[in-house]
This record gives structure tokens, sequence and C-alpha cells, in this order.
């Protein structure tokens, strides 16, 4: 009584071929490497995101922006910003 592999009809995973060299029992295709997904755009400057997919993101606790006298007294006035920093 012959079995099925649990690895049969996964995608990228081919069993039983033959080429010029002979039989081959297993191959299996080579992933493509694909970058992570962007953060979205309200949080794109806090984390440093690195295209290594064993080294986590590193997020930033405080960030500096120079920014206008004016779009800061509105942050201010809106709660987004602390008036200490300002």
């Amino acid at each position: 009584m012959e079995r099925a592999s649990p690895l049969q009809r996964r995608i990228g995973i081919r069993h039983d071929l033959a080429d010029e060299d002979g039989s081959i029992y297993l191959r299996v295709d080579r992933l493509e490497r694909i970058d992570p997904p962007a953060p979205s755009e309200i949080a794109k400057d806090w984390p440093t995101v690195c295209k290594d997919p064993f080294r986590e993101p590193a997020i930033q606790s405080m960030r500096a922006v120079s920014m206008l006298a004016e779009e800061v007294d509105g942050l201010v006035a809106v709660g987004i910003v602390d008036p200490e920093y300002k």
C-alpha cells in the first residue's frame, strides 16, 4: 500500500520528475525574497525596517522634526504636541 506524501500538491514542490541526469524524487523551488510591507503613512517615520527577515524592526521612542512656528502652535492647540516640548 502506497501513502501519499503530505508535501504533494503544494506550491513549489514537485515529485517524481526526470531530467537528462535521471530521476528526481523531490524538487523544491527557491523562494523569492520580497521586501517587508511599508508602514502606514502616519507611522512611516517611526520604525526602522530592515530587509533581513531575522532582524526585528526598531521603533524610535522620540523623533525630532523641524517645523514652522505656526505648524507647532496648531499641533499644540489640538493636543498632538505637548507644550512643554514646544
